[in-house]
Order: structure tokens, then sequence, then C-alpha cells
């Protein structure tokens, strides 16, 4: 009775949690693809975690009438566990890669084992196959293939988690910042699929990650204020908190390697807003996120946009690596009228400048040379261009 009482006392709790969450998201959200699948993972944990808080009432009752309900209620429950765990992946790896094509590959092969999984869940009613419903006792019991329900479930967690730790292993550049990733994406499954494992009536998986979904919420809070709406790249704001965290590690280390600040303008930026129009200057500025994110793509490189028509990228590199990054980021917009058909030229101008000191005013000081490096350049740019 108290172990009943128990659980749902903490299913009530992750319920308003996620439903709080899920009315936040829909007020306030905006419909990029990355809030939609967080919206449906979570929208599917709530629907999981009201349907176990149902079947306590009913789990052991043996009148026709509930002895339905139990199979009803129990299929569902399997069905949305794998469906869950199926958003839960594709929404981890949509947030870590950049390549979209690729993930939408890998989202249709894995979604053939799903739909197998669910096939097979709805003939049990028939074949027995996944689970059953004892008509003597009115309790759930295991199906001779049950085990692939553990496998597909926390197949994907697994997954999600291995691809989680790796992306922290290589430094690379996410959405999140590094402790959300340790507790969201992996930290909590694991412990929700441990205790399960170890105590099978405890079911804290969906619990568990239901308190990663409010780590999320948070975060993705935190996003909206450091994040450029226009372009998607990071604003003003999250460039100084940036250059203050790397700058205690701007020292040239023996490698060679150090914290480079490249600042970028575009070209003649005015002229296509008086002559295009300004919606046509924000497709300009878009364009060119475009292109510093693709250049980047997979990397560490914090890239923003720092104000008006001129960006900001902090990268950590040789100064060869660095003059090299410098003429491939002016070989893609060479073509770059053609390949986002723009009607005129777009081109930018760009300095750079290596953090060589420790401290934040050493970082300060490479930010103004790398400024006073795009403007010489900028002036150049001008002359050659004949404006």
């Amino acid at each position: 009775m108290y172990e009943q009482l128990y659980r749902i006392e903490v299913n009530v709790i992750c319920l308003l949690i996620l439903f709080w969450i899920i009315f936040r998201l829909r007020l306030f959200a905006d419909k990029q693809t990355r809030n939609i699948l967080f919206s449906r993972v979570i929208v599917e944990n709530f629907l999981l975690i009201f349907l176990d808080t149902l079947m306590v009432f009913f789990s052991g009752k043996t009148s026709p009438f509930f002895y339905t309900l139990n199979w009803l209620f129990n299929l569902l429950y399997l069905i949305l566990n794998a469906c869950t765990a199926y958003s839960w992946f594709s929404y981890v790896i949509y947030t870590l890669f950049e390549n979209k094509k690729r993930i939408s590959v890998v989202n249709k092969f894995c979604a053939i084992p799903l739909v197998i999984f669910i096939f097979m869940s709805v003939v049990s009613i028939f074949t027995k196959w996944i689970f059953f419903i004892d008509s003597a006792t009115g309790s759930f019991v295991n199906g001779k293939l049950y085990f692939l329900q553990i496998i597909f479930v926390y197949g994907f967690f697994t997954c999600a988690s291995v691809i989680s730790l790796i992306f922290l292993i290589q430094r690379k550049q996410t959405l999140y910042r590094p402790y959300v990733i340790v507790i969201a994406f992996i930290l909590l499954p694991f412990l929700g699929g441990f205790f399960h494992i170890i105590f099978p009536q405890a079911k804290l998986v969906w619990q568990m990650l239901s308190l990663g979904f409010l780590l999320i919420y948070v975060e993705i809070q935190f996003d909206l204020i450091s994040r450029d709406a226009l372009t998607g790249l990071n604003n003003r704001r999250a460039f100084d908190s940036q250059l203050e965290k790397i700058s205690e590690y701007g020292l040239t280390e023996s490698d060679g390697k150090a914290y480079h600040i490249f600042m970028m303008d575009i070209n003649l930026f005015k002229e296509i807003n008086d002559t295009y129009g300004h919606i046509e200057g924000d497709n300009a500025l878009v364009v060119v996120a475009k292109i510093i994110s693709k250049h980047f793509e997979n990397t560490n490189a914090f890239k923003c946009r720092y104000g008006g028509d001129e960006f900001a990228i902090i990268y950590w590199c040789t100064s060869d690596e660095a003059g090299k990054i410098l003429k491939e980021i002016y070989n893609d917009f060479e073509n770059s009228s053609q390949s986002y058909n723009l009607e005129y030229k777009l081109s930018v101008s760009i300095g750079y400048a290596a953090i060589n000191g420790r401290g934040l005013e050493s970082a300060k000081k490479a930010l103004k040379l790398a400024d006073s490096n795009l403007y010489v350049e900028k002036d150049f740019m001008h002359k050659k261009l004949n404006r």
C-alpha cells in the first residue's frame, strides 16, 4: 500500500513538472525542429507516467472490465516506452549533430525496429510474445520475447549516452553546456535504467528523464538570452562570457596553439539594405551565419553575431592554421551569391589575432587587435570594390 502511494506521489510531482514545461513551450517556444522534438518527447513521457499512475488503481483486479483495461493500458504503455526512447534518441542526435541529412537517414533506419516492436506488441494480444495479462491474478506477465523491449528501450538510451560522451571527450561545440549533457543525457537515464534493472518494480526511468527535461528546459531559457534570434548564432552577451571564460587558458602552449579571435564584417552591407531592403539585409546576415556554421561544422569553434553586420569566432588553433582558415573562409564566400540565389555579390572582411597571454586583459587586447586588423582589411576591400 505504502509502495503504491509513494509511486503515485513521485508520478504526480513529475506530471506537474512536465505539464509546466509543456505549457511554457506551447506559449513561448518557436517552431524550430529541435523544440518540436523536445516537446514531442516530453508529451510522450507525460503520457507514460500518466498511464503508469492509472495502472496502479486497477492492476491485480480480475473483473472483465479491469482485465480489458489492463490489456489496453499495458499495451499502450509498452508502445509509448518504445516511442519515447526513440524520440529521446532522435532529440539527442539532432541536438549534437549539425549534419541534418545524416540525422534524417539515421532516424529512418532506427524507425524500422520501432515499427517491428510495435507490431509484435500489438499481436501479443493473440501470441503473448511480449506480454500478457494473467486472467487469474490480473497481473502483467513477461512474454518469452519481452527481453526485446528491454534491448530496444535501453539500446536507444545507451546509444544516446555514448554519443553524448563521445562529444564531450572530443570537446565539440554543442548547444548545451557540458554539465547539462553529463546530467541530462548520460547520468539521469543511466541511473533510471540501473535502478529499474536492479529493482524491476521501481520503474524510475521516466521519472529520472523528467528531471533531465527540467534541466534541459532551464538550459533552453538560458539559450534564449544568449543566442541571436535572427541568425541562430551566439550573441554579444554570450561572446563576452565566453571571452572571459577562455581568457584563463589563452596562453600559447608547447604545441603552438592558442585561442584566436576572428572578427568578420560584411562588405557594403548598407548598400545591400538601401538597394534591396532590410528584409534582404536580414537574409544576408543569415547566409553569412550559415557559411560560418558550415565552415566550422563539427569543431569546437565559438561562433557569434557580434553586433549589426559584424561576426566573431573564437577558435583554438596554431597561427598557421588561423591563416589557412582565413583563406578558406574567403573562398567559401566566392560562390555564395550563386549558392544562395543572391542578387548581389556577398563578401566579407576578416581580421584575426591570437590571445598570447593569460587573463582577461590579454583577451581584450587580442580582441582589439583583431578588430583593428579587420578595419585595415575592410579599407583594402572597399578600395578593391571601388567604393
